[in-house]
Protein backbone atom coordinates (compact mmCIF):
# COMPACT_ATOMS: atom_id res chain seq x y z
CA UNK A 1 0.00 0.00 0.00
CA UNK A 2 1.53 3.41 -0.84
CA UNK A 3 2.19 6.14 1.77
CA UNK A 4 -0.20 8.72 0.50
CA UNK A 5 -3.09 5.75 0.57
CA UNK A 6 -2.65 5.07 4.06
CA UNK A 7 -1.85 8.74 5.37
CA UNK A 8 -5.41 9.73 3.80
CA UNK A 9 -7.36 7.09 5.94
CA UNK A 10 -8.77 8.51 8.97
CA UNK A 11 -8.35 5.72 11.65
CA UNK A 12 -11.41 5.24 14.44
CA UNK A 13 -9.73 4.33 17.81
CA UNK A 14 -12.99 3.95 19.42
CA UNK A 15 -13.00 0.88 21.26
CA UNK A 16 -17.10 0.99 21.56
CA UNK A 17 -19.59 1.92 18.60
CA UNK A 18 -21.03 5.07 18.24
CA UNK A 19 -24.98 4.92 18.15
CA UNK A 20 -27.09 7.88 16.45
CA UNK A 21 -29.79 8.70 19.17
CA UNK A 22 -32.33 11.15 20.74
CA UNK A 23 -31.46 11.89 24.42
CA UNK A 24 -31.71 14.68 26.30
CA UNK A 25 -28.84 14.72 29.28
CA UNK A 26 -27.68 16.98 31.68
CA UNK A 27 -24.29 18.03 31.53
CA UNK A 28 -22.44 20.28 34.64
CA UNK A 29 -18.47 21.15 34.79
CA UNK A 30 -16.73 19.10 37.55
CA UNK A 31 -16.63 20.59 40.18
CA UNK A 32 -20.23 21.55 40.66
CA UNK A 33 -19.74 23.58 43.58
CA UNK A 34 -17.83 25.88 41.86
CA UNK A 35 -19.27 25.62 38.20
CA UNK A 36 -22.70 25.60 39.50
CA UNK A 37 -24.54 25.33 36.20
CA UNK A 38 -26.43 22.50 34.67
CA UNK A 39 -27.12 22.43 31.06
CA UNK A 40 -30.00 20.05 29.52
CA UNK A 41 -28.82 19.41 26.30
CA UNK A 42 -29.42 16.43 23.62
CA UNK A 43 -27.19 13.87 22.23
CA UNK A 44 -25.95 12.93 18.72
CA UNK A 45 -24.44 10.07 18.88
CA UNK A 46 -23.85 7.21 22.07
CA UNK A 47 -21.80 4.77 22.85
CA UNK A 48 -20.12 2.95 26.14
CA UNK A 49 -17.14 5.17 25.82
CA UNK A 50 -18.47 8.49 25.55
CA UNK A 51 -21.52 10.85 24.06
CA UNK A 52 -21.55 13.76 21.50
CA UNK A 53 -23.43 16.72 21.96
CA UNK A 54 -24.54 20.57 21.34
CA UNK A 55 -23.93 22.98 23.67
CA UNK A 56 -24.27 26.27 23.88
CA UNK A 57 -21.23 27.19 25.50
CA UNK A 58 -17.63 26.64 25.08
CA UNK A 59 -16.57 24.15 26.99
CA UNK A 60 -12.67 23.66 26.91
CA UNK A 61 -11.14 19.86 26.25
CA UNK A 62 -9.78 18.41 28.89
CA UNK A 63 -12.36 19.78 31.17
CA UNK A 64 -14.18 17.63 33.87
CA UNK A 65 -18.27 17.13 33.15
CA UNK A 66 -20.41 15.22 34.56
CA UNK A 67 -23.23 13.44 32.61
CA UNK A 68 -26.43 12.50 33.86
CA UNK A 69 -28.83 10.38 31.45
CA UNK A 70 -32.18 9.10 32.05
CA UNK A 71 -32.16 5.96 30.21
CA UNK A 72 -36.04 4.19 29.16
CA UNK A 73 -35.12 0.68 29.36
CA UNK A 74 -37.73 -1.92 27.96
CA UNK A 75 -38.42 -4.45 30.07
CA UNK A 76 -41.10 -6.04 28.44
CA UNK A 77 -44.06 -4.92 25.89
CA UNK A 78 -45.85 -3.05 27.92
CA UNK A 79 -43.08 -1.87 31.03
CA UNK A 80 -40.66 0.39 30.62
CA UNK A 81 -38.51 1.43 33.56
CA UNK A 82 -36.04 4.99 33.35
CA UNK A 83 -32.76 4.00 34.65
CA UNK A 84 -30.75 7.27 35.95
CA UNK A 85 -26.76 7.08 35.31
CA UNK A 86 -24.21 9.75 36.78
CA UNK A 87 -20.69 9.36 34.85
CA UNK A 88 -17.51 11.66 34.76
CA UNK A 89 -16.62 12.56 31.56
CA UNK A 90 -13.95 14.07 30.02
CA UNK A 91 -14.08 16.91 27.11
CA UNK A 92 -11.91 15.18 24.29
CA UNK A 93 -12.63 17.84 21.41
CA UNK A 94 -14.81 20.75 20.89
CA UNK A 95 -15.62 22.45 17.55
CA UNK A 96 -15.12 25.32 17.03
CA UNK A 97 -12.51 24.79 19.19
CA UNK A 98 -12.13 28.73 20.43
CA UNK A 99 -14.29 30.44 22.38
CA UNK A 100 -16.30 32.90 20.10
CA UNK A 101 -19.26 35.33 21.17
CA UNK A 102 -20.42 34.88 17.88
CA UNK A 103 -21.20 30.97 17.71
CA UNK A 104 -24.34 30.06 19.21
CA UNK A 105 -23.32 26.39 19.63
CA UNK A 106 -20.44 24.15 19.86
CA UNK A 107 -20.33 20.29 19.35
CA UNK A 108 -18.66 18.61 22.38
CA UNK A 109 -16.99 15.55 21.98
CA UNK A 110 -17.32 13.56 25.46
CA UNK A 111 -15.03 10.55 26.30
CA UNK A 112 -15.96 8.99 30.05
CA UNK A 113 -12.94 7.05 31.43
CA UNK A 114 -14.30 4.82 33.23
CA UNK A 115 -17.86 2.97 33.81
CA UNK A 116 -18.24 0.65 36.46
CA UNK A 117 -19.73 -2.69 35.27
CA UNK A 118 -23.44 -1.82 36.29
CA UNK A 119 -24.06 1.23 34.87
CA UNK A 120 -22.01 0.31 31.42
CA UNK A 121 -24.68 -2.81 30.96
CA UNK A 122 -27.22 -0.34 31.42
CA UNK A 123 -25.94 1.70 28.32
CA UNK A 124 -25.40 -1.56 26.00
CA UNK A 125 -29.21 -2.37 26.88
CA UNK A 126 -30.18 0.72 26.21
CA UNK A 127 -28.49 0.98 22.70
CA UNK A 128 -29.60 -2.62 21.72
CA UNK A 129 -32.93 -1.61 22.45
CA UNK A 130 -32.54 1.84 20.44
CA UNK A 131 -30.63 -0.52 17.15
CA UNK A 132 -33.40 -3.10 16.98
CA UNK A 133 -36.01 0.15 17.19
CA UNK A 134 -34.14 1.84 14.57
CA UNK A 135 -33.24 -1.59 12.20
CA UNK A 136 -37.20 -2.15 12.50
CA UNK A 137 -38.12 1.42 11.48
CA UNK A 138 -36.01 1.39 7.91
CA UNK A 139 -36.91 -2.19 7.66
CA UNK A 140 -33.20 -3.66 8.25
CA UNK A 141 -33.99 -6.15 11.17
CA UNK A 142 -32.38 -9.55 10.91
CA UNK A 143 -35.24 -12.26 10.02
Amino acid sequence: MSQNRSKNRKIDRRGHPRFPVELEVELAEFPLRVHGNVEKTRIDNFSCSGVYCKVNRFIAPMTKVIVNLSLPIKKSKRVIVVEKISLEGIVVRTEPEINNKNVKDYNVAIFFPEIIEFDRKKIEKYLEQDKLQIQNQFGLAQK
